[in-house]
């Protein structure tokens, strides 16, 4: 039986066929999702402000880069607001 999950955590591409979702979130107005239903979608919200990128079903490896891009930048954003409250 194909494996849902990697060796670091992720999900496979087999475990997001199946309908599973890959989410983080730092508190509510930052989050991050990554899900395929045919199409690589990375949407969420990012400092109020919502983003979505669609990509095709060939590019997995671009949409997880997008996907670590954005849960890069909330933890960036969440060190500078608690520098700056």
């Amino acid at each position: 039986m194909p494996k849902l999950k990697t060796a670091k955590g992720n999900l496979t591409t087999y475990g997001f066929s199946c309908g599973y979702v890959e989410y983080h979130s730092t508190d509510n107005n930052n989050h991050v999702q990554l899900c395929l239903d045919g199409t690589w979608h990375v949407k969420g919200c990012l400092e109020g402000r919502f983003f979505w990128k669609a990509l095709d079903r060939y590019n997995t490896k671009l949409a997880r880069k997008y996907y670590n891009a954005y849960k890069k930048l909330m933890k960036i954003s969440g060190e500078y607001n608690a520098l700056t409250d």
